[in-house]
């Protein structure tokens, strides 16, 4: 059971750094988007935000409920419950949001608000690779028009190499082993914190205080 909870806390750990405070305060976050959304031209649609408004909080609802439940030390059963349960609400949200983007497209925070315009990547950082792969270029082009945030899509570029080749470019991603939390592989580590502040992410030396670690640069 311990290796099931600890596969499923490096689920959590990798699916909900992105909105929980690890790359940037709240309040630089919100300075970030507050400034997409002077360089967009699109028009506010107050349904499509709600309804990201509305997945948005079913998502970091899910993520809590499921961390509530593995803090008790729960037996194998419940465990995989609550594993099931987190699994049909990314499921849902999952396919709402890929319905979304295939008629609206990447909309950006003038059209949904800010916490609308984030939903966008926080549910589609926590897909299958199939789905990542797909709308990535969508992100990609999202960021160029100032619709999204270069950091978000960093995150993604790692999700995706992580998946593929096991190893990272932005020092994004974390695993638990063994119920210790560590980084994935970097590709040519000594220049990540190059590559983080190119995309406005913090240095890696900040970044894993999140996670309670350390980090030791290569020699």
């Amino acid at each position: 059971m311990k290796r099931i909870a600890d596969a499923c806390l490096s689920l959590i750990l990798l699916c909900s750094c992105a909105y929980n405070g690890h790359a940037q305060t709240r309040k630089s976050v919100t300075h970030q988007l507050t400034s997409m959304q002077a360089h967009s031209s699109g028009k506010m649609n107050q349904q499509w935000a709600d309804s990201l408004n509305a997945i948005f909080d079913a998502d970091q609802e899910a993520r809590k409920k499921y961390l509530d439940i593995v803090n008790t030390n729960p037996d194998s059963t419940t465990l995989n419950a609550a594993v099931q349960e987190l699994h049909l609400t990314d499921e849902k949200n999952q396919q709402y949001i890929c319905q979304f983007i295939d008629q609206h497209g990447w909309v950006g925070p003038d059209e949904v608000g800010m916490k609308g315009a984030g939903t966008l990547f926080l549910v589609i950082q926590h897909a299958p690779l199939p789905i990542q792969e797909k709308y990535i270029p969508l992100l990609r082009e999202a960021v160029k028009l100032q619709k999204a945030r270069p950091e978000d899509l960093a995150l993604m570029e790692d999700r995706i190499s992580v998946k593929k080749y096991g190893y990272q470019i932005y020092g994004s991603q974390v695993r638990t082993i063994d119920g210790k939390t560590v980084l994935f592989p970097i590709k040519e580590e000594k220049d990540v914190n190059k590559r983080r502040a190119a995309v406005g992410l913090q240095p890696i030396e900040e970044y894993v205080k999140y996670f309670n670690m350390t980090y030791t640069p290569p020699k």
